[in-house]
């Protein structure tokens, strides 16, 4: 009996490895954006949540994988700041008696990528655009129609609103150049008011672009430089009206005293030492006039630069070069109460400061514990965003570099939290 049953087991056993399945299906297809071959997109194999392969494009935008037998697959096509789009293949249902020899493949002609636009739902695209499996009648692998049809009306409705979208920000395309033409003409004429109105007018319409952003900030700099010059034009003006009020009044003095002893003899030897007193005080007095004139402008003014270099280096937070320029603005206006607070909450804050380092300390150690040296690269997808991170580790420092490509078509670069441009992203994480 033992022995049947034994017999029995290994007939099975050699009758499945006889009947096992070790055909691949090959599939692919070519990325394309705007109907030309797309370089630099991604092309993912998952079955479930494991991955299976991975291939990048170049630039005929095609990717092959071999998909292999009795699975269910999901394809993901996807490129930093644009959309995604999801396939499934089933490699399930297939007679045992297949061969590679029975399948020449599957191609798809071509899966176009885009640049999202804001305020589209793209929601239909987190499901998979077709189904491809395989059908017994035409004893091949085909796409699964109705899916299909249902999916194309839906994507239909979306290219509609994105058409409209599309139309809507080319009348904010052309409000915004009409803002900024506008406002750029001024600003040549040196029509500051003017300038400022188009500028503004330019953020309302497009509240993110920076450029009549930096403008407005330039505009309130040459502003303040011409204060500035106008008031040292007036006090300047001001010193020579005193120099020449002065000089006046002691021309007239030295004039004065010889004409009345030619004149006439009947003043007394006492009133002419009176009237030169009189004179010299008069002359004092001017003198006296004069220089205070001149000089608190001057000490107002030293003051006040002294003050906005120091407030200037304060919120750019540089805290050691603050404290020196407050310092100045007391040594010009000693007592000042507003510099002596500023100086206050500076020592506050550079002692916060030691204890913000160790905790940077202890960070950067997590990272060269956890991270090998050299740069890491890792990506992190989250809602509307993609995070393409890499973490560069050295004998010194460790830091955390972040790209994030948001879906509404942003890219932002970061490092330890910090924004920094493009190209400090790529110079300080290349290998």
């Amino acid at each position: 009996m033992k022995y049947n049953i034994l017999i029995l087991f290994v007939f099975v056993f050699f009758s499945i490895q006889s009947f096992s399945q070790n055909w691949t299906l090959p599939f692919s297809s070519t990325i394309e954006k705007s109907e030309k071959k797309l370089a630099g997109a991604t092309a993912t194999l998952m079955k479930g949540a494991k991955q299976i392969a991975q291939a990048i494009t170049s630039e005929d935008g095609v990717f092959k994988f071999k998909i292999p037998a009795d699975g269910d697959f999901t394809i993901i096509v996807t490129k930093i700041g644009h959309c995604t789009k999801k396939l499934e293949v089933s490699t399930k249902g297939v007679p045992a008696d297949k061969s590679n020899d029975d399948f020449a493949g599957f191609n798809i002609e071509s899966i176009s990528l885009f640049e999202p636009l804001p305020d589209i739902d793209y929601s239909i695209l987190n499901q998979a655009l077709v189904k491809v499996s395989y059908n017994p009648k035409s004893d091949n692998f085909d796409y699964d129609e109705t899916y299909s049809n249902q999916m194309l009306g839906a994507l239909k409705k979306l290219k509609q609103l994105e058409l409209a979208a599309i139309k809507g920000q080319k009348e904010i395309e052309v409000n915004y150049l009409s803002a900024i033409k506008s406002a750029d003409k001024a600003f040549k004429k040196k029509d500051w008011i003017t300038a400022k109105t188009s500028y503004n007018e330019a953020i309302k319409v497009k509240p993110t672009e920076l450029y009549p952003k930096n403008q407005l900030l330039q505009i309130d700099v040459i502003i303040k430089e011409q204060d500035a010059l106008n008031k040292k034009s007036e006090a300047d003006k001001l010193t020579e009206e005193v120099k020449k009020e002065t000089a006046n009044n002691k021309a007239n003095l030295e004039k004065l005293s010889p004409e009345k002893i030619e004149v006439t003899n009947k003043v007394t030897t006492e009133n002419a030492k009176k009237e030169n007193s009189a004179s010299k005080s008069s002359i004092d007095n001017i003198n006296e006039k004069a220089e205070k004139n001149i000089l608190q402008p001057l000490v107002l003014d030293q003051y006040k630069v002294a003050k906005e270099k120091a407030d200037a280096l304060f919120l750019a937070k540089k805290y050691q070069e603050a404290r020196t320029a407050y310092e100045d603005a007391l040594i010009v206006k000693a007592g000042d109460l507003y510099s002596k607070g500023r100086l206050a909450d500076i020592e506050k804050i550079l002692k916060s400061d030691y204890a913000t380092a160790a905790n940077i300390d202890f960070k950067q150690k997590l990272l060269r514990d956890k991270y090998s040296p050299g740069v890491t690269e890792e990506t992190i997808v989250g809602k509307g965003v993609v995070i393409l991170q890499r973490v560069v580790v050295k004998s010194d420092y460790a830091y955390v570099y972040q790209k994030k490509s948001f879906s509404w078509g942003g890219i932002s670069y970061f490092r330890d939290s910090k924004a920094i441009t493009e190209s400090t992203f790529e110079q300080e994480t290349n290998p």
